[in-house]
């Protein structure tokens, strides 16, 4: 009875953890949805979201409740799949993309509720943003328009809920753990490796983004293409570094510098993604081997 009364208040926490992440930091609501979960159950789980969810378009949260949407879906839909052992990076694809449908699907009814095409609110938002940097003393580079920031929506938001997926991954022990609910992981960062064919994906999409293409449908695929597949192999990036750290038993302070260059410098992502490309050739950890595994996902 204590223990049971114990999880319930553990499980608020989490929820009220989640909606502020959510709020703040958009990517981060993920890692305790994913605890809740994994914890309480799909039932559990659709019951409180639904709720939630509801309880913050009502009160004018209306952003909040988007987030928690897409995050929510992209989570369950990522569980389902898991559970069913799929190939991991067919069930970060499908849970990513479910939840960019989620928020196409939200915004596009909102757009015609209060009258105006989805083309024209995102113009709006889009001229709001620019002058919000203008008057920030912030600079983007000279060029650059609206539409082109525009065309490349899409793939900012499948970066974002990829990101969200990650860092509910990488977080997701020590939190079930505190929840007294951990079993075992079905998942190694360790392993991680984008598919053989993703490398043409790369190239291509890379060309298509920097030849003068008078094409503008054939230039924004491209675009989008190309930034999804760089964040992709920014995670196999990641996975060299992380098998580094564990072969040569990297400390705390370490681990945290290496955290530090990639989210704190203007190039840190890129170089990580640099190196995720260069591994599809190198393959640094089937060279330096131990442990010997298949790398295919997680």
């Amino acid at each position: 009875m204590l223990a049971s009364r114990h999880n319930h208040i553990k499980s608020l926490i989490l929820m009220i953890w989640m909606v502020l992440l959510s709020a703040f930091t958009v990517v981060l609501g993920s890692v305790p949805m994913r605890v809740l979960l994994k914890a309480n159950g799909r039932a559990a789980f659709i019951l409180t979201q639904s709720l939630i969810i509801l309880g913050c378009w009502v009160i004018g949260w209306k952003p909040v409740a988007m987030t928690l949407m897409a995050l929510s879906i992209m989570t369950f839909v990522f569980g389902e799949m898991e559970e069913r052992r799929k190939n991991f990076f067919l069930s970060a694809s499908a849970a990513t993309l479910s939840g960019l449908a989620a928020i196409g699907g939200i915004f596009f009814a909102w757009s015609q509720k209060i009258g105006n095409s989805w083309q024209t609110v995102l113009n709006e938002k889009m001229d709001a943003f620019l002058s919000q940097l203008e008057s920030s003393g912030v600079t983007l580079k000279e060029g650059i328009t609206a539409h082109e920031l525009l065309v490349q929506v899409p793939s900012v938001v499948v970066i974002a809920l990829a990101l969200a997926l990650f860092f509910s991954l990488i977080m997701e022990e020590r939190s079930l753990r505190w929840m007294g609910k951990f079993k075992n992981k079905t998942w190694n960062l360790v392993f991680f490796k984008a598919p053989d064919s993703f490398i043409w994906v790369f190239i291509f999409s890379m060309a298509g983004s920097f030849l003068e293409l008078n094409i503008e449908v054939i230039k924004g695929i491209s675009l989008n293409t190309f930034n999804v597949s760089l964040i992709v192999f920014f995670f196999q990036g990641i996975a060299v570094i992380y098998f580094y750290f564990k072969k040569y038993r990297v400390g705390l302070f370490g681990r945290l510098l290496a955290i530090l260059f990639v989210f704190g410098q203007p190039l840190g992502m890129l170089v990580v993604s640099l190196l995720g490309v260069v591994d599809y050739w190198a393959e640094f950890r089937t060279r330096s081997s131990a442990p010997k595994k298949k790398l295919s996902g997680f």
